[in-house]
């Protein structure tokens, strides 16, 4: 990872989180990628920020690290509200890289949503 350039690690990271957190919302495992994935990683960060590493390469661990503490807030926030389908809005909302004919690509909600008061029903509607 520290022979890389930041931008390709922090790419490469993001991409492979997006893949992760939707393959686990299909099979329905969200907490074990969480446990068993998710945890661990960071915990290898904190491993490696303490040992001597170049200043390039610490500000590349600097920056992973913060993204993937985000990440790790994404997740747990998923967990608390009980995300189970890759189109539930809380995943569906979030920013995250994805692989289409071998070049990463940025997903963004492509909807917007509009909420609106009416007969005091709460509606969803897209544009």
């Amino acid at each position: 990872m520290l022979k890389w350039p930041g931008q390709v690690v922090l790419a490469g990271c993001s991409t492979y989180w997006a893949i992760d957190v939707t393959a686990a919302l299909e099979k329905k495992n969200l907490r074990e990628l969480y446990d068993n994935n998710i945890l661990p990683q960071l915990n290898d960060l904190r491993e490696l920020v303490n040992k001597k590493i170049s200043k390039i390469g610490r500000m590349t661990l600097s920056a992973l690290i913060v993204i993937e503490v985000h990440a790790r807030d994404v997740i747990t926030k998923m967990l608390e509200e009980n995300v189970e389908n890759v189109n539930d809005f809380e995943w569906i909302s979030q920013l995250r890289y994805n692989i289409e004919k071998k070049k990463i690509r940025k997903l963004v909600l492509m909807e917007t949503y509009f909420y609106c008061l009416s007969s005091n029903q709460l509606k969803k509607t897209t544009s």
